[in-house]
């Protein structure tokens, strides 16, 4: 064999090797990849998902509380609320299969699958709207009710649209508005509310830790939403509706 030809075999066995290796790398990190596992929906059979909200004025918004001609208790002329915003839970919701109860600033619900049909059981504890302090079954779409977070809004978020610094994972511009709309829930007769908006993606041990979206809501209000994950054997048994 001729030193010309040898020379070129082995240059191509070892570009070979460091294509494969390549390769053998790329789908390593793919197969390991935490964001990936954690936005598939069945990882989440059992989960307590958290809500919380902090807000205030967003920049160059009418500021409230104090109204034109109002005076304080001194007779001085009212000024602004300037209390600095502090975060408030609106709800928590534990997810025990396909069944979900959830307590928050709007009341206390079950929601439930029965013979293919959404059910939900609410508790009037306040309006007396419906029965007041009894639990009360109805369909779902009776009361337009939704549980606060859905684990299947997961699967429509592209893995590899997010980019990760620092342990957060945030989507890159093209991927933002699907994503940020896609797990909070927002219609497409709602997006025009939101504007400045942002996400961040925390991941523990491929699977969610948090959600974290900042936004400026109807050009009034800047919003910090959080959604925090816990992880437990909560079983979610259903109260026998009050006949």
């Amino acid at each position: 064999m001729n030193k010309g030809r040898k020379r070129a075999i082995i240059l191509i066995c070892a570009a070979a090797a460091v294509l494969a290796a390549a390769g053998i790398t790329a789908a390593v990190w793919l197969a390991e990849d935490p964001l990936e596992k954690a936005l598939n929906p069945a990882a989440y059979g059992r989960v307590q998902v958290t809500l919380t909200q902090k807000q205030e004025l967003a920049e160059g918004a009418e500021p409230g509380g104090a109204q034109e001609g109002s005076y304080d208790e001194n007779g001085e002329p009212a000024q602004p609320d300037q209390t600095p915003a502090q975060a408030r839970t609106i709800a928590v919701m534990c997810k025990d299969g396909e069944r979900v109860y959830e307590e928050g600033l709007g009341g206390r619900y079950y929601f439930y699958t029965r013979d293919g049909q959404e059910y939900v059981l609410v508790y009037d504890d306040m309006s007396g709207a419906l029965r007041e302090g009894e639990w009360v079954e109805a369909p779902a779409e009776q009361f337009s009710l939704r549980p606060l977070f859905s684990v299947d809004r997961l699967a429509a978020v592209d893995a590899d649209g997010f980019e990760k610094v620092d342990g957060v994972y945030r989507p890159d511009y093209v991927h933002l508005a699907p994503a940020f709309f896609g797990l909070l829930g927002i219609g497409e007769g709602s997006m025009d509310k939101y504007a400045d908006y942002s996400l961040e993606l925390r991941v523990d041990q491929n699977r969610l830790q948090s959600i974290t979206a900042h936004y400026v809501y109807d050009k009034t209000y800047q919003v910090e939403e959080t959604y925090t994950f816990a992880y437990a054997d909560t079983t979610v048994t259903l109260p026998q509706p009050t006949a």
